[in-house]
């Protein structure tokens, strides 16, 4: 220790055993250990210990200003840390004894001081983790609770105390500790903890070689592989940006080695990762805690979520292969592709995890943090038995270096479970300040009623409003408060025009991480494109074009719920073959190739066939199909005719 600080060693040290305790304090308390050791925590005083354990790594990685520290940490950081993490602490230990004093709003004064230094810290937390953006939001929403009395008009609300709202914010689950850090510091936290355990055992590498595998020898070979495998690991992870971080390294470079341009090869990948996000059956952040919000099962939420993610996947797939056909380039010797059976056989304890968490969601209802948990042992045990399968043992040497190995595999798999929950876990602290303003001073009402005034009663309009400010907020901050924001706002809104609450939030859920692939921001495009060595808006651009269905299928399944599985199974049926249809044939209007290379007539027409398909009324369904079977017979067509000039001999 400096006269200054903390020495970078003692910094990282310090990070290490903080993630690492958080990690394994998160596994305790999800798996019960606690009760059976006869140590009950209540939910507030879990939340709180957890909102100590998020602080301090945060204000460890990150400084006040600029990139991550490399040169320690300064004073002025280890004495933020002592102010911010000792309410949440004081909340640990005191919250089950004071519980019935806190009902009454009997705080003591130190007790207001903590609390007021509790949203402070959580508020410079997200500024150094997600910008300033969402705590300006928080910050304005806060004000208007104070101060919205002396607001004339629609906008006034009635005066509160500092006593109410420290009471409320931290020694209640209105605001810090509300819904939103609660399903961070049970749910989100084991996810996360899955996936890094995953990384560390080798799952990357795995479903890079599966996805070579299967689809590294055909057309387009190199962007397949990009699209199967950053999708799966973008389920994982849940960020679009480290996901594109993490496995571009690989994919991007393997698509321009086979002539794919930079800008296109960092599309593909920013794609690819962020439908992660919407892919069962892990989901984004959001997912879960729209689950919470909805009152539903996630695996409710997972599952009406499968036919929209195939179909993006599915657009995302006929479009790369439509670049790969028109630029004629074509798949990787089968030769560099490994062999499905032995890669199977390499990562098969990959695949027995994901399976059974699966079938716990699905088949036997376990909650999300429990099925998860026993994923990761299932992982863990399976890792232990390969190692104890494959472990040199002709030496004490070997022997104890494949232990020292398979040790810092499983502390690098705790301490990223730790680290990686800094940005998705203040997120959702903050999100909290912002439910919690918005519950007391039930300005969202107003604001839904303006919503609703502004669209003209068309449903349309409502909707298009809703994407827009999902586009802007997310441009600004993370998909979940983009998400929180719009949802307080709009979801009553879309309500009162008959949308389902589910519709309506799936919806503001695609729309919240579009910010990632749309320009000027494209957050993801700028990672890719750092990678690729191309230009970040024309990256941007291209990554827009591929993930259009982000654009189109939020509108599809709230105008024919079939689509996330609301009707009957003929409705479903006929929803998801028209909509197949309908989206292949805008992927091929776009990519320029369908048969063989289209000309710019064929591809108006095939478009304008799709977005009629699209629109799911038999009419233009029918005038759809009757464009396309021109553009199809046309291409027949042309192909006939070439094939007759080559069957020509030379004059």
């Amino acid at each position: 220790m400096t006269s200054f600080g903390l020495s970078d060693t003692a910094r990282k040290k310090m990070a290490t055993v903080v993630a690492v305790s958080m990690s394994i304090y998160a596994v305790m308390y999800v798996g019960r250990i606690f009760d059976a050791m006869g140590m009950f925590i209540p939910q507030l005083a879990h939340r709180s210990l957890f909102l100590a354990f998020l602080l301090t790594l945060c204000f460890l990685f990150l400084p006040i200003k600029g990139s991550k520290p490399k040169n320690g940490l300064p004073w002025y950081d280890i004495l933020i840390i002592l102010i911010a993490i000792a309410g949440p602490i004081y909340n640990f230990f005191a919250w089950k004894g004071n519980a019935e004093r806190y009902a009454y709003q009997d705080l003591y004064l130190f007790e207001i001081v903590f609390a007021f230094t509790t949203i402070i810290a959580v508020l410079e937390a997200t500024r150094r983790s997600l910008g300033p953006a969402m705590p300006l939001i928080a910050l304005l929403f806060l004000l208007h609770m104070f101060f919205g009395n002396l607001i004339p008009g629609v906008f006034q609300v009635h005066q509160v105390t500092i006593v109410a709202v420290a009471n409320a914010f931290v020694y209640h689950d209105a605001g810090v500790y509300g819904v939103a850090l609660g399903v961070a510091a049970t749910v989100i936290v084991m996810f996360i903890i899955f996936s890094q355990f995953m990384f560390a055992t080798g799952a990357g590498d795995f479903m890079i070689k599966m996805a070579l595998s299967l689809f590294g020898h055909v057309r387009g070979g190199p962007a397949k592989v990009a699209v199967v495998a950053s999708g799966f690991m973008g389920m994982l992870s849940g960020a679009t940006t480290a996901n594109i971080a993490s496995t571009g390294v690989f994919t991007i470079p393997l698509m321009k080695k086979t002539g794919y341009t930079p800008e296109f090869a960092g599309a593909v990948e920013t794609v690819a990762s962020n439908g992660g996000q919407i892919m069962p059956p892990v989901m984004g952040l959001v997912a879960f805690v729209m689950a919470q919000w909805l009152g539903v099962k996630y695996w409710s939420i997972a599952l009406v979520s499968f036919i929209p993610a195939f179909l993006y996947f599915i657009a995302v797939f006929i479009m790369v292969d439509s670049e790969a056909a028109r630029v004629g380039l074509r798949g990787m010797p089968r030769s560099e592709c490994p062999p499905i059976i032995q890669t199977v056989k390499d990562g098969w304890i990959f695949l027995i995890p994901l399976f059974l968490l699966v079938f716990l969601l699905g088949a036997l209802q376990y909650t999300p943090e429990s099925s998860v948990l026993y994923a990761t042992m299932a992982l863990i045990l399976l890792s232990a038995i390969k190692w104890a399968a494959v472990v040199p043992r002709s030496t004490a040497v070997n022997l104890q270096g494949s232990t020292q190995a398979a040790v810092r595999t499983g502390m690098k798999g705790l301490r990223g479970g730790g680290e990686g929950m800094i940005i998705p876990g203040i997120a959702c602290a903050c999100a909290g300040i912002i439910i919690g303003a918005l519950s007391i001073t039930q300005i969202g009402i107003v604001l839904s009623d303006a919503a609703v005034a502004l669209a003209g009663d068309n449903l349309l309009i409502l909707l298009a409003l809703a994407a827009f400010a999902c586009f802007i907020l997310g441009m600004g901050m993370s998909s979940l408060p983009a998400y929180i924001l719009v949802v307080i706002v709009v979801a009553p809104a879309l309500l009162k025009f008959g949308v389902p609450p589910l519709s309506s939030h799936l919806f503001i859920f695609w729309f919240a991480i579009v910010s990632f692939i749309t320009p000027p921001v494209a957050i993801g495009a700028y990672v890719a494109a750092g990678i690729a060595g191309g230009s970040p808006m024309r990256t941007g651009l291209i990554a827009a074009r591929l993930g259009f269905c982000t654009y189109a299928l939020p509108f599809m399944f709230v105008y024919n719920p079939a689509l996330i599985l609301q009707g009957s199974p003929g409705d479903i049926i006929l929803a998801v073959v028209i909509s197949l249809i309908g989206v292949a044939l805008i992927s091929w209007g776009i990519g320029g190739y369908f048969l063989t290379r289209e000309n710019l007539p064929q591809q108006l027409l095939l478009l304008a066939a799709g977005i009629l398909f699209i629109t799911m009324q038999t009419p233009t369904v029918i005038i759809g199909l009757i464009l396309g079977t021109i553009v199809t017979t046309w291409q027949i067509r042309t192909l006939l005719q070439r094939r007759d000039a080559l069957k020509q001999p030379p004059t």
